[in-house]
């Protein structure tokens, strides 16, 4: 299998001919396999993303791509975010919130018309919530503010040397405080279809304040 990044793809693809989905191009690849990553950091954030990419198959099948890994398309808490400050994962783009019913991306139907001609990889993001609908109040401890060895927020590298110089995020370095954060999720313009569950501070491990 063959993974190739190719930056600036679909949203700035130049189609020189009318062409249109061709039934006998399949897009149900062999063991070698030739993915694309169909996104990048710059795609513009007028909603016809998905509509441009999936223009764009006929040519990319021609050059042998078979496979496309496509963009977190669910609902963030920005209209133009890039889809990784996810806010609901059952909202694809057909509901009111957030400012908007469409994602970045385009809305519900154009990313179903997508992924029906394709064989894609959905970048899913499960971990994280953003874009909070309410605030709560919940008991926080401080704790190592180091990033492992990972490069920090002030810049700073640590490098893995020895294991007892690094940080440990186990390590509480303040008393219980109470406090109140944004980490109420309850999805009203969505009124429970898909799922009536709701997040709330019980539900979160950790949240990073500013």
């Amino acid at each position: 299998m063959l993974l190739v990044n190719v930056s600036r793809t679909a949203g700035c693809v130049s189609i020189t001919h009318d062409v249109g989905y061709d039934a006998k191009q399949s897009w149900w690849s062999s063991p070698n396999t030739l993915i694309m990553q169909g996104f990048e950091w710059h795609v513009p954030a007028d909603q016809l993303y998905w509509q441009r990419l999936r223009k764009a198959l006929p040519d990319l099948k021609d050059i042998g791509v078979d496979t496309i890994w496509i963009p977190p398309g669910c609902k963030g808490m920005n209209p133009s975010g890039i889809g990784y400050d996810i806010y609901d994962l059952y909202d694809l783009g057909e509901l009111d919130q957030k400012g908007t019913r469409a994602t970045r991306w385009g809305p519900k139907g154009s990313s179903q018309s997508l992924v029906q001609a394709i064989q894609d990889m959905n970048d899913t993001v499960l971990n994280k919530k953003t874009g909070a609908d309410s605030t709560e109040k919940f008991t926080v401890v401080k704790v190592d503010p180091e990033d492992d060895y990972f490069p920090g927020n002030r810049g700073k590298t640590r490098v893995l040397t020895e294991v007892n110089n690094l940080a440990d995020r186990n390590t509480e370095i303040s008393r219980p405080l109470t406090i109140a954060g944004w980490v109420g999720f309850d999805f009203l313009g969505r009124a429970e279809k898909y799922s009536s569950v709701k997040y709330h501070w019980q539900h979160l491990y950790w949240c990073r304040l500013r």
